[in-house]
Formats: structure tokens, sequence, C-alpha cells
């Protein structure tokens, strides 16, 4: 066995940073458009973006604004040359060892994911707090040229595409000729994730799948920053936004190919149904067969987006006035379809991504909040339910 040191290193402030890329070799270029401040005061702002003036839904942007105007986030491409690249969300380490390059503040990683990877035995804990990696438990494979990192521990779900994985190649396409890359990092491959794909043009044979029993030894590598750079964080409004317009004009072109004009009927009210996939246990609404018949009884519609293709749930979110569900990733699909939005919380998450897409895209977001049921579950009141759409459409 040997093993390799691992150190994580956050390396928040730019004086951090900035001996970490000179101690190890990294050069970074800037996304300098995406920190341009909004025109609108924070009260202007925050008056835009709310859909019904609840208090729950009041306190909720409140906290947003805060943590939106507080935060520092830094935007752009890390380069490095001879590494490292292992496990499928993507571990980035020189040759030696010693520390993980995106273990930066930036590109996607906490330690409470450092942590799990040594809990289910990828990588082993150190008396020193770090991590090490037995590297002759892995089989080597040389990539030559230019490699670009997509994986990240958000990987494997489908929302973190729309607000991470694009912003990688949002910030790729802005800075290199994706053609030219040789080599795309990124975890198992799913269908679900080709459409993203192919909107930045990233041929499927240049994919290189991650996993757990390889070292790729890397000759030249893009990292690119996600968006989401913080626990419970904001998104940048500037550069989401030119993101989001790009995918809502790509995925409007799906919609309108032959063969998605038979779809299900349109209506102005929208419930999205939730299947957790990669989320834990916890989070489900118990009574949601009474939310829905309460959506149905109003003219509504529920959309399954595990049961249809993409491009024809996104035609039907676009003829919306209103998009009702559960916080969870499918929520992030309003980002190619905007239109105004209520969150049922149950678990107090605190997800800031629902109101950061919702003020890039132009559209109003409302909050409501669940009730702890006699036996633990999480309940919504059907008629309290409908008199917040009630409001919401009158408002919309």
């Amino acid at each position: 066995m040997t093993l390799l040191p691992l150190k994580p290193d956050l390396c928040h402030t730019p004086q951090e940073f900035d001996s970490a890329r000179a101690a190890h070799g990294l050069s970074f270029k800037p996304y300098g458009p995406a920190y341009q401040a909004p025109a609108l005061t924070t009260a202007e702002r925050q008056e835009a973006l709310t859909l019904l003036h609840s208090p729950f839904t009041n306190s909720w942007l409140a906290d947003y604004y805060r943590r939106q105007n507080t935060s520092d986030i830094r935007i752009g491409i890390l380069e490095a040359r001879d590494v490292r690249v292992t496990d499928d969300w993507g571990l980035v380490l020189p040759n030696d060892g010693s520390f993980l390059i995106n273990s930066i503040s930036g590109f996607g990683w906490t330690h409470d994911q450092f942590e799990y990877l040594a809990e289910m035995g990828h990588i082993s804990r150190t008396a020193d707090t770090n991590y090490a990696l037995d590297i002759h438990a892995h089989d080597s494979v040389t990539l030559q040229g230019t490699a670009a990192l997509l994986s990240f521990p958000g990987a494997y779900t489908y929302g973190h595409w729309i607000t991470d994985m694009c912003a990688r190649l949002e910030l790729l396409a802005a800075n290199h000729d994706v053609a030219a890359i040789d080599h795309f990092l990124l975890p198992k491959h799913a269908k679900w994730m080709d459409p993203f794909l192919a909107a930045y043009g990233v041929p499927r044979d240049r994919i290189v799948e991650l996993d757990k029993s390889h070292i790729f030894e890397v000759c030249h590598l893009l990292m690119p920053t996600t968006l989401s750079q913080h626990h419970k964080g904001t998104l940048p409004v500037t550069f989401a936004r030119q993101m989001f317009r790009r995918l809502s004009a790509i995925s409007y072109g799906w919609g309108h190919l032959r063969r998605w004009q038979k779809t299900p009927p349109a209506a102005e009210l929208v419930y999205l149904k939730h299947t957790a996939l990669t989320s834990a246990p916890g989070r489900e609404i118990a009574n949601e067969e009474a939310l829905i018949a309460a959506v149905e009884d109003m003219g509504g519609k529920v959309l399954d987006p595990l049961k249809l293709a993409l491009p024809a749930l996104l035609n039907r979110l676009r003829e919306a006035k209103l998009v009702v569900g559960l916080d969870s990733s499918a929520l992030h699909n309003l980002a190619m379809a905007p239109t105004n939005l209520m969150v049922m919380q149950t678990e107090p998450r605190f997800n800031m991504l629902h109101p950061s897409i919702q003020e890039t895209i132009g559209k109003q977001v409302a909050f409501i909040k669940s009730d702890e049921d006699t036996r633990g579950r999480w309940i919504v009141h059907p008629r309290r339910l409908q008199s917040h759409i009630e409001e919401a459409l009158d408002n919309a």
C-alpha cells in the first residue's frame, strides 16, 4: 500500500489563493463581467422578486439578499500541469500529492464531502486530520493534450447541471475553443446529461468517465469554477443571466421540433412533481396526493419530469403563469422556461438557488412553510395552498 497525502485547503482569501497558486504552479483567468453590480437597491430588488408578501416569503428573501450582498465569489478557470484526477467527483492533485487542488473555494467542494469519501473508504483519514489516497489501488491512464474537469460533488444531480455544470461549460466556451479540448472529465454518463453537453458542442467521443478505480494522469487540466460556491449560497446574477438566456434559447428550439408539437395540454397553473433520486429521504410531503387534487380542482395540470421528455416539459412550463412544487432540483427547469414559482419548504434546507434563479430570469418567487403532523411527517393543508395559489395568480 502506498498512501499519497491529501491536504484540502479552501483558500478563502485572495492572499491564500495567490499563495497556493504560486506554490503549486497554477494559473487563474478570472471572468470579470460576473462581478457587475445590479443597478437597483436591495429593497427594490426584493420587492420585484416577491410574489407573495407573507412573513415566511419576506423572511426568506431578506435572508437571500443578506447572503448575496456578503458572499465572496470567485469565477474563472484554474489551469494546472501534470496532475492526477480520480474519483467520480474528480479529485485533483499534483503528482507529489500533498494538496487537493480543487478543494479551493469556488470549485464545488466542502469539508463534508471529503468526510463522506473517507466514511465510504474511498480515501483515508490521517492523524493530522487530513486525508490520504492509496495510489497503488488504482489503474493509471495517461491523457495527452488538454482536459477540462466538469465533474464535482453535484455532478449526479440534475439541477446542478443547470446551475453549475453549464456554468463550467459557459466559462470554457468564453475562454477556449470547446472543439479543441481533447478530453472532458465527467462522472458516469447518463442520457439526461446529453442536451446540456450538446448545447455547448461537447463531442461525445471525448468524454472520459471518472471512477474510483482509475487515476488519470493529465498533462494540461482546465478547471472552471462552479456558481453555487458556498453552502446555502446564492448565484452571481449577471453571469447566470447570460447562461440561462442561452440555455432558454437553445431549449426553445428543441420544443419546436415537430416530434414535440403534441405534448400534454397547457395550463396556467402547473404542479411539478419531484421524485428523490439523489437526495436523502425526509423531504417528502406526506399528503401530496391531496395537494395534487387541490391543484387539479383549480384547473391546474400535474407534470412529472421523469415521465416527460425535456422539450415537452419545458413547452408546458413556458405556458404556465405559476409553477408549484417541493423544494428540489426539478424546479431548476424554470431557468430554461421562465415563469413565477411557489416553493413548498419541508425540512429547513434554506436552498438559495431557487430565489437566485427566479431573480436571474426576471420572475417572482414565494415560499410556503410545511407543517409537521402528529407522526412527524411534512404536510401542507390543501385549502391553504389553494389560497396562496389564488393570491399568486392574481399578482402574476
